[in-house]
């Protein structure tokens, strides 16, 4: 069922103020005190999250679509005067719609609702960054998972510009000429994000163990190249996803389909064989930051594979699932098909050796990889 424009504004405000506030922290927690005087300390403490304790404000009838005089006391009496300018908006957005009856123009939002009252990075009128980081030493098949990823990405589906330093080089990049790429990459976003850029989506291919990644000259963790993008030194670009999808090892076990035991595992092929080769990425320490999604090919401590005569296990079945759904699908809906279908498709073929996937992600909208909105 359809939200009205006044619901949808009001639910549009509090996913706002839930985001804003997280879940933790001195002004989480100085807000939700304040909740005690409205609302019993029991039922409040059988709400979880903040949008529920909003319901729990609601249910004492304090809270309703343009009704927000004690929601507004308290955001003076915890300090939070951002919330309550963002309160203020609401108020006037809902007061003109109830009096005139035209739509709020949200275009300054970095995101929408859809009429069941789900929040969606806005993608309209704007443009994706791609950044390949790829490297070419002795990983035979790169070359499929680049033209992959540039057919889908910068392809007509998609508006989204590739930028990949290969064009430029005509070798592996060195640790030093990686920080060159990544701030140049950086300030793009941070300084045009208005009229450019809704998103940014890199992708590392290369070696890998529980140290880093590896470049032409040494070897860098993940870490250190998202934290080039991380809000607080890309502030302009806050609200907007960052995505990561890392091709490489994560260490040097081999996952199997089932227990095995010793004389077992010294009998079983290299991994190697069978057209299938290993990428042998870090054990990292990953900071709470907002609107961050990575996708690792494997678990920590195993190897992830590709094959030469098409490309990684990964990337091949990302590009897979999202040409496949990404018209309906949410980025996070879409990477649960992939880990289904590597871990359950590609092990068959290759004696034995399997092949995790997993997901890290801190992404407070769905993310849809459309040209529209809807």
């Amino acid at each position: 069922m359809a939200l009205d424009p006044v619901t949808k504004r009001h639910k549009l405000l509090l996913t706002t103020i839930s985001d804003e506030l997280g879940s933790q922290g001195e002004e989480y927690d100085s807000f939700v005190e304040h909740f005690k005087g409205y609302v019993p300390r029991s039922l409040l403490q059988s709400k979880k999250t903040l949008l529920a304790k909003f319901d729990a404000l609601a249910s004492k009838e304090h809270l309703k679509p343009g009704k927000y005089d004690v929601l507004k006391k308290i955001c003076e009496d915890s300090g939070n005067i951002d919330i309550k300018m963002l309160v203020e908006k609401a108020e006037t957005d809902i007061n003109e719609l109830l009096n005139t009856g035209t739509e709020v123009d949200s275009s300054d939002l970095p995101y929408y609702m859809d009429d069941e009252g789900q929040s969606y990075y806005d993608n309209s009128g704007k443009n994706g960054i791609l950044l390949i980081l790829n490297s070419d030493e002795k990983r035979k098949g790169r070359e499929k998972d680049v033209e992959k990823l540039k057919g889908f990405f910068g392809g007509n589906k998609l508006r989204f510009e590739v930028f990949d330093p290969r064009k430029h080089v005509t070798q592996d990049l060195s640790t030093e000429q990686v920080d060159v790429v990544l701030n140049d990459v950086r300030r793009r976003l941070n300084d045009s994000f208005e009229t450019h850029y809704y998103c940014f989506i890199c992708v590392i291919m290369s070696h890998g163990n529980e140290g880093g990644i590896k470049t032409k000259n040494g070897t860098i963790s993940v870490e250190y190249i998202r934290q080039f993008f991380n809000n607080k030194n890309m502030p302009k670009f806050a609200g907007r996803p960052k995505v990561f999808f890392i091709q490489a090892c994560r260490g040097s076990a081999q996952q199997d389909s089932q227990e095995t035991d010793d004389a077992d595992d010294e009998n079983r092929p290299e991994a190697g064989q069978n057209d299938t080769k290993d990428e042998a990425d870090e054990i990292i320490h990953i900071p709470a930051d907002a609107d961050t999604l990575l996708a690792y090919a494997t678990t920590l401590g195993y190897r992830s594979f590709r094959r030469p005569s098409i490309g990684s296990w990964f990337i091949t079945e990302c590009i897979n699932v999202f040409e496949k759904y990404h018209k309906k699908d949410h980025l996070e809906d879409m990477l649960i098909t992939v880990r289904q279908e590597v871990a359950l498709r590609w092990g068959k073929k290759d004696d034995g050796a399997k092949q995790m996937p997993c997901v890290w992600s801190t992404l407070t909208k769905r993310l849809k990889l459309t040209e529209n909105n809807t």
